[in-house]
């Protein structure tokens, strides 16, 4: 009988015949499989945190710009006007008053929006009456900041997630003029050792942050929402309620604390335009006597009723006028 050649599918029966009986087998095993699934698991475990902290560390250079460019445009500013921006434009009796940062927009690419608002006229309307008070500004909102882009807790504004500091902007603005007008030479302690811009989280990790505004200061939770103060550490937790934002439910005002969703601590711009990250731990008054609301305004106002005590790194980079430059932090 003439020899045939084999079709595939004979040669591969032939092949599987002949590896059985040598003991050969093909494929994984149960065991086998679970392990590598094990491996991959284990793997993945190792490089999601280094991605997490990849992406953090990206995030934090992100705002690292932005607040960079905020410190340039004050800069830009008081180039123009001679004077930096007035923390608010106020008028007696009135509860909406807009705030410095938004006198900044022209200075950080925002002209038509600024042109839009008319900071210059009365007070705040509400969004319902200007829908422009609810955009969102890049520039003001931090990366690290997962929350809505409009404020709940203060009339939908425009979130902000930095506010500059009442130390160096403390100038009003009203009917007469500027009532203490702050130049850059004022800065006695040096622009290089005094806080201008930093951030503000204000919320519940990671479903509500509530921040701050950049359109100033609106009908709910007073002056604090426009701009910060450094009485209490980076990254003080709020006490109070994110249902109200007033001195009713948080009367040490730890809502006008600096902080952040950055692991540590916070961003700061310094008035040199440099920016850098300040731990959380850095010295810095922690407590206040029973009178504390009282002592904690006086700080604020730089007229400290226990002036050793305010001797601390972060109150001094807080108060640009007091005479202790900070060394190393």
């Amino acid at each position: 009988m003439p020899h045939q050649e084999c079709v595939p599918n004979q040669r591969l029966q032939r092949r599987g015949r002949d590896d059985l009986k040598r003991g050969r087998r093909t494929g994984f095993t149960l065991v086998e499989l679970l392990v590598v699934i094990a491996i991959i698991g284990v793997l993945v475990g190792l490089l999601l945190p280094a991605v997490q902290s990849a992406r953090e560390a990206a995030r934090r250079m992100q705002c690292t710009n932005n607040l960079k460019q905020l410190a340039l445009a004050v800069h830009n500013y008081a180039d123009t006007f001679k004077v930096i921006p007035p923390l608010e434009i106020w008028k007696s009796g009135r509860s909406t008053n807009w705030g410095s940062s938004v006198l900044l927009l022209p200075f950080i690419e925002q002209t038509a929006l600024r042109d839009g608002l008319n900071p210059q006229g009365d007070a705040i309307p509400n969004v319902g009456d200007q829908p422009l008070l609810a955009t969102r500004i890049d520039g003001f909102i931090c990366p690290s900041d997962p929350g809505p882009d409009v404020n709940f807790a203060f009339n939908d504004l425009g979130k902000a997630n930095y506010l500059p500091s009442q130390g160096v902007f403390w100038a009003l603005y009203n009917d007469s003029g500027y009532t203490q007008p702050c130049r850059l030479a004022q800065i006695t302690d040096g622009l290089s050792h005094t806080l201008m811009y930093s951030e503000r989280f204000l919320g519940e990790t990671p479903f509500r942050s509530v921040g701050g505004v950049w359109a100033g200061r609106s009908k709910t939770g007073g002056n604090v929402q426009a701009h910060g103060r450094a009485a209490w550490p980076p990254n003080t937790p709020y006490a109070g309620d994110l249902a109200d934002i007033s001195g009713a439910s948080d009367p040490l005002n730890t809502r006008s604390a600096y902080s952040s969703l950055h692991p540590g601590g916070v961003n700061i711009a310094r008035c040199d335009g440099s920016v850098r990250f300040v731990s959380e731990n850095v010295d810095s008054i922690t407590s206040y006597p029973s009178s504390s609301s009282t002592n904690f305004f006086r700080l604020a106002d730089q007229a400290v009723s226990q002036p050793a005590q305010a001797n601390r790194v972060w109150q001094n980079l807080f108060i640009p006028n007091d005479g202790n430059p900070v060394g190393d932090y």
